[in-house]
């Protein structure tokens, strides 16, 4: 059943970035009904700093670090050897962490972290 889904997933997220490539609407809307400002605007950041990784780097790091898999799901789950699934996040974490710093807000929240500070 999670193949499935990630299968799906990995499908619209592809179907997604086509679409916006050709498309001549603006953004999406801001997410609505959270009065906490700054935490509704991080998280709308960092979604569309996932948005400019690559489908499956996106999927691998999603599937880490918002829904809390492990490794070994993570490397079921998208299909592929562990030492691709590492990869994929290694990649994923690299290239979000330059997008996110080029935000200032985000940037800031980053520097305070340990895994995400400048060191990292």
């Amino acid at each position: 059943m999670l193949s499935v889904t990630v299968n799906t997933v990995r499908s619209e997220l592809r179907k997604r970035a086509v679409r916006r490539r050709f498309s001549f609407w603006g953004e999406p809307p801001e997410p609505v009904g959270c009065d906490d400002h700054e935490g509704r605007y991080l998280v709308t950041r960092t979604f569309k700093a996932l948005e400019r990784l690559p489908v499956n780097e996106r999927l691998a790091f999603s599937l880490r670090y918002i829904e809390g898999h492990s490794l070994v799901e993570v490397a079921e789950l998208c299909g592929c050897s562990l030492a691709t699934a590492k990869r994929r996040i290694k990649r994923a974490e690299e290239h979000f962490a330059k997008i996110a710093r080029r935000d200032p807000r985000l940037s800031e929240r980053l520097a305070q972290s340990e895994r995400w500070g400048e060191s990292s």
